[in-house]
């Protein structure tokens, strides 16, 4: 399945708890709030995906959404509230790196919902919702691609190599999982 469908299964399966939890009339909106990280929306990656789910959550729930674009790691507290202080019925934080301000702000309004892509709280979070992925799963397949084309195209010297993002958990999960894929090759 690709990222992006998951992601927006995701979202929409997040949003049809929301209304049922809400018991929303028909004449009631449900209104959603996205934080993006630094990368921005249009970043090809989680951003992207899930503002694209959002919207199609407004075009087919009939949600409101609306997203606040990170400059620095230092607005992701104050996008939060922004959306905590206008009553949304969810707030989604989007990426690993806004994992310590999504809790702050969870304890700081227990009665808001959120949910955080690409984070999950060991414990969890009454309030928070962490939507994580197996990247490992498709990270594996790729680097043994990778490795059988790289031996088609040069079997003497096969060489195979990758470049992350930043060093953060989810990035490195991928890269292990894809030099074992490999590795296995």
């Amino acid at each position: 399945m690709k990222k992006w469908m998951l992601a927006t299964f995701v979202l929409l399966t997040a949003l049809s708890l929301v209304l049922a939890g809400c018991g929303p009339t028909e004449e009631e909106v449900i209104k959603v709030g996205m934080v993006s990280d630094i990368g921005g929306l249009n970043d090809k990656s989680f951003n992207q995906n899930t503002w694209a789910g959002l919207e199609r959550a407004q075009e087919e729930l009939g949600a409101q959404v609306q997203f606040i674009q990170s400059e620095a790691q230092a607005d992701y507290e104050k996008n939060i509230i922004e959306f905590a202080e206008q009553d949304y019925d969810l707030i989604v934080t989007v990426g690993f790196l806004l994992g310590d301000a999504t809790a702050k702000e969870a304890a700081e309004y227990p009665e808001a919902k959120f949910a955080i892509i690409d984070f999950a709280y060991d414990p969890p979070i009454p309030n928070v919702a962490g939507i994580v992925f197996n990247v490992d799963e498709a990270a594996f397949p790729i680097g043994y691609l990778a490795a059988g084309w790289a031996d088609l195209k040069d079997p003497d010297d096969p060489q195979v190599g990758w470049v992350g993002g930043m060093q953060i958990p989810p990035v490195e999960q991928f890269i292990v999982a894809y030099e074992a894929g490999v590795e296995y090759y």
